[in-house]
């Protein structure tokens, strides 16, 4: 059975599931098991499992209390899922060629390396190599490079074992709070375990990240909850177990869970926005930019280039900055960085064809300067220059590595001169890395490492191997268990107030419902989601929202406006006339209200009243404004005819659209000027690149408007047919 078929058996057990039919799911997950070949002992499981459920639905029957009933029926639930997935692992395992099964394939056959085991060698290898520091003797480039590639070793197999057994567990937290082993080390397994968290449903490691995020310090635990929260978003519609639930729940008691639960919320917010961000730099700014640079060239006009001299002296230098636009562009920019945004993705994105960047491992791995990849950057100034990059504050550890690493391809000359430049610096690059204490140096450390993760789901060579976690809004809200750490109504608002600024309505909807339950009295909160909604094109929602509005805010002229727009939009023109006409009494010179009174009244008919708005603001505004259109279409309603053709003459023949052609020919034909009526309706059909379907449906769609103007049917046949020929000639 193939891995398309299995998904489909998987499907089928995920939704009995979902509907608590539990004998259901068990003899589609045997079917499924004996399909796939699985091994004897997965059917064991089934089979365990399945005389588990029996017999507790034989007592649930004969009316035997028991108040473990529902745990017993989670742990039944959580199994099923469990082989269930073991089962597809297995038979991807064989037929897969994505990264992750072929590593799970290597790491298999070594079979006499256990995780443990390898924690161990590279604890003893780590201790040999500190000591030959410590005592001042000549630690060789051989002893780093094996404690590399053992920790990629042991990356590769957190990453792919799946469930952990209970003594890899065990021996990867104890590693983890050894404070002998290096921090860039536990910082890089704890992503290996996150990574692993997103892969399969594990009870036993997303207990583990909590226990790592509760117990370690030194950012490891940063790295921890980050993975932690995606796991739980990820498997977000799956039953915890009570063992895992009441863990999580202790963990959600330790001091600064609220505090980093909001704060890597806000983040994962932010890397939602780096699509947007980068979009800004790649079309507007960066163009921009180089266009600047051409100009100042012959603004300049330098023989040197060296020379800047002459830029910084002209006095048409400012002057360029605004016409060119760059001066807003740069403004914006800033704006985005101080709201956090990542204004670096854009430029580091380019940096990752670096080998280096080839092995998932090092994706996650801190800068450190020790790194043997940072070998070859050598030369008077080589320490002081991966100094100042360890202390950038901008740069997270894969965009520092390729920062480092670019530095190989700046030509001999250039290169030596920059590192000549830092020489004897070291220390004051130090010293600049100890301006962040305390939470400022917490917040940093969470906002550097989604980065780091966003990169990767987003840059990696293989990335589209991978479940990517920004690729749809993370929307932490909707998980219970966080709802106490993201109820505070000021960080709903501020969630709220970023998506809503930013345009992502759908996400911003969700949060205001979620405050609407909290603050059922507050209208701006049903104006805001009354907004969204019709931005998303959900009219009839949005007014709905608008109205509840209303009910608390009767005074809210703004509001008045959108329930009366909503309802134009959804046909009720009567609803919406009432509510322009209260607009218009606090707003009598708001000429667009005055319109969309005329235009309501022109709907229901009233075509005098709708000429008397229309001449209003014709008179106010001039007779070359909109209002051309509204009274040549009125007049022809009204079968004035001459009127109406005056109006339409007054619109410029390259402006006219292929509605204004269409209505053309309609008045023509009114007018039994059945010849100009061809001829302007071909026009509308151009207009219309030649579709006659598509002419065919708007002739439809105002057949009632020919009919109340007289016209004989026979003749639009004949007209019709008319234009139909052109498209033969």
């Amino acid at each position: 059975m193939t891995p398309k078929q299995l998904k489909s058996i998987q499907a089928r057990i995920e939704t009995a599931l979902a509907e608590r039919r539990y004998s259901v799911a068990l003899i589609e997950l045997k079917s499924m098991a004996e399909a796939s070949g699985a091994s004897w002992e997965i059917r064991m499981e089934v089979e365990h499992v399945g005389s588990t459920y029996r017999m507790l639905a034989d007592y649930a029957l004969d009316g035997v209390p028991d108040p473990s009933r529902a745990d017993m029926l989670d742990k039944i639930d959580a199994d099923i899922r469990r082989i269930c997935d073991n089962v597809m692992r297995e038979k991807e395992a064989e037929l897969s060629s994505t990264l992750y099964f072929n590593t799970l394939r290597y790491e298999r056959s070594q079979t006499s390396d256990s995780l443990p085991d390898m924690l161990t060698q590279y604890s003893a290898l780590y201790n040999e190599h500190s000591m030959s520091v410590f005592t001042g003797g000549t630690t060789s480039a051989a002893m780093r490079s094996r404690l590399e590639a053992l920790a990629m070793r042991i990356f590769s197999r957190i990453w792919v074992s799946s469930p952990l057994s209970r003594h890899d567990c065990d021996a990867l937290d104890a590693f983890m709070r050894d404070g002998s082993m290096p921090v860039y080390a536990r910082k890089q397994f704890v992503s290996a375990l996150s990574l692993g968290a997103l892969e399969y449903f594990d009870a036993r490691r997303i207990a583990l990240l909590a226990d790592v995020y509760e117990n370690c310090a030194d950012g490891i635990d940063v790295r921890a909850i980050c993975g932690l929260l995606l796991a739980l978003w990820k498997w977000r519609d799956t039953a915890i177990p009570s063992k895992l639930q009441a863990r999580l729940e202790a963990v959600a008691d330790s001091r600064d869970w609220e505090r980093d639960v909001r704060t890597v919320f806000m983040q994962f917010i932010r890397a939602r926005d780096t699509e947007r961000v980068t979009r800004t730099m790649n079309d507007e700014v960066i163009p921009r930019m180089m266009k600047l640079r051409n100009d100042i060239g012959k603004l300049a006009d330098i023989e040197n280039p060296e020379d800047l001299a002459g830029i910084e002296a002209n006095p048409e230098w400012e002057e360029l900055m605004k016409k060119s636009g760059i001066e807003d562009e740069l403004k914006k920019l800033t704006e985005m960085q101080t709201e956090g945004a990542d204004v670096l993705m854009s430029t580091f994105s380019h940096l990752k064809s670096f080998p280096f960047f080839n092995d998932i491992a090092n994706w996650f791995l801190p800068y450190h300067t020790d790194a043997t990849v940072l070998d070859s950057i050598t030369g008077k100034g080589a320490i002081d220059y991966l100094s100042l990059v360890n202390v950038s504050p901008m740069l997270c550890d894969g965009d520092k590595y390729s920062m480092a690493l670019s530095l190989e391809r700046v030509p001999d000359a250039q290169r030596n001169m920059l590192l000549g430049q830092l020489a004897g610096h070291a220390r004051e690059f130090e010293n600049m890395s100890s301006g962040h204490t305390g939470n400022e140096a917490r917040d940093r450390e969470i906002d550097l490492y989604v980065k780091d993760l966003y990169r990767f789901y987003n840059l990696f060579r293989r990335k589209g191997e991978f479940y990517n976690p920004f690729a749809a809004p993370i929307n932490l809200v909707e998980i219970k268990l966080l709802s106490k750490a993201l109820s505070d109504a000021d960080m709903l608002a501020a969630v709220s107030e970023f998506y809503f600024r930013h345009g992502y309505f759908s996400e911003a909807l969700n949060v205001y419902r979620r405050m609407i339950e909290d603050s059922p009295l507050d209208d701006s909160l049903y104006q805001k989601a009354g907004y969204c909604l019709q931005k998303l094109g959900d009219i009839a929602g949005a007014l709905d929202m608008y109205r509840k509005g209303e009910l608390i805010n009767p005074s809210s002229t703004w509001l008045l406006k959108r329930i009366a727009v909503c309802s134009k939009m959804t046909g009720h023109s009567d609803e919406a006339l009432r509510y322009f006409k209260q607009v218009a009494e606090r707003q009598p010179d708001d000429l667009n209200v005055t319109m969309n009174i005329g235009h309501c009244e022109m709907e229901l008919g009233n075509y005098s009243e709708a000429l008397r708005h229309y001449y209003k603001v014709e008179y106010i505004k001039g007779a070359a404004d909109r209002t051309s259109r509204p009274i040549a279409w009125c007049c022809f309603l009204s079968a004035d005819y001459d009127k109406s053709l005056s109006y339409y003459g007054r619109i410029d023949e390259a402006d006219r659209s292929a509605s204004d052609w269409l209505n053309m020919g309609h008045l023509f034909m009114g007018m039994n000027r059945f010849r100009d009526a061809v001829d302007h309706y071909s026009k509308a059909l151009d207009k219309m690149n030649r579709d006659m379907d598509r002419f065919a449906r708007h002739m439809h769609d105002d057949a009632s408007y020919l009919a109340a103007a007289g016209i004989d049917p026979l003749m639009t046949a004949i007209v019709l047919d008319t234009v139909n020929k052109t498209l033969y000639d």
